[in-house]
């Protein structure tokens, strides 16, 4: 995936790391994507993925999250839209899309927000396209309290 398939601001830094875990995914070169998170990254994902109400943190986590993402959805594909910096985060809109149980392929919006340290994504947070996104980049800001 090039930079050039994103529209926004594709310069910052952080947005070269996201484009790099993504392509990883989708390529499914899974051992490239867990050296592109740090070893003790926090992890906000809708429950459907297997994690718990509260924050998961760690490559264990993550390494646990894909299992159950890739056992439920092996064509999972992410494709990014956009991309914002806001304060220390970055703002995806991203299309979900899989083949469904019944055999017909589904695409659905996802609002992603990321933090990334030195090359390393420090935090990755999955919402609904509806969520007030610009209030969840305050509340998962560096410093900010995890949510509940």
């Amino acid at each position: 995936m090039g930079t050039n398939q994103i529209e926004g601001r594709t310069d910052h830094a952080s947005i070269q790391v996201i484009i790099a875990a993504h392509a990883a995914f989708n390529a499914r070169r899974l051992d490239e994507l867990e050296i592109l998170f740090h070893e003790d990254v926090d992890l906000f994902l809708p429950l459907a993925l297997g994690l718990r109400a509260d924050a998961t943190t760690g490559l264990s986590a993550l390494r646990g999250t894909l299992d159950n993402v890739l056992a439920v959805a092996p064509d999972l594909h992410m494709e990014l839209e956009r991309a914002e910096v806001v304060g220390d985060l970055v703002i995806l809109a991203c299309v979900a899309s899989a083949t469904g149980t019944d055999g017909r392929r589904y695409a659905w919006p996802l609002r992603v927000l990321v933090a990334e340290e030195h090359g390393r994504i420090t935090r990755y947070v999955v919402r609904a396209p509806h969520a007030d996104i610009h209030a969840d980049a305050h509340a998962f800001s560096r410093g900010a309290r995890k949510p509940d």
